[in-house]
């Protein structure tokens, strides 16, 4: 073999090695640390308008046609059989069941992420 190439194994061999002499631990540590997530404030209130009732029979029907057309102008309404009210009545309280368990779950979670 030649000098040259035994310098070459030489020096490759001393780089090598003088890698592996010099290892230090690895330290692991473990930090916990908490996020602050802001609490948003409520929605503002529900405005509700105000809505006019009108209960309409056969017998009343006439006295309620003069009125109504001298308070709006024009002959023109809604129509909502017994059923149909107490189907819009129901889903009314539906909603309010809905929101009233949504603002449950989320009085639930602004109490989990306080401190």
């Amino acid at each position: 073999m030649g000098l040259g190439k035994l310098s070459i194994i030489l020096s490759l061999l001393l780089l090598l090695t003088s890698c592996g002499s010099q290892t230090k631990p690895i330290e692991i540590t473990t930090t916990v640390e908490n996020s602050e997530i802001p609490t948003q404030a409520p929605p503002a209130p529900v405005k509700m308008l105000d809505v006019t009732w009108y209960v309409v029979t056969e017998e009343n029907f006439e006295e309620f046609k003069k009125k109504f057309v001298s308070t709006n102008g024009v002959f023109v309404f809604f129509a909502v059989s017994p059923k149909d009210y107490e189907a819009l009545s129901l889903n009314l309280e539906e909603i309010a069941r809905y929101i009233k368990q949504q603002k449950q779950i989320i009085v639930f979670y602004e109490k989990a992420i306080k401190k």
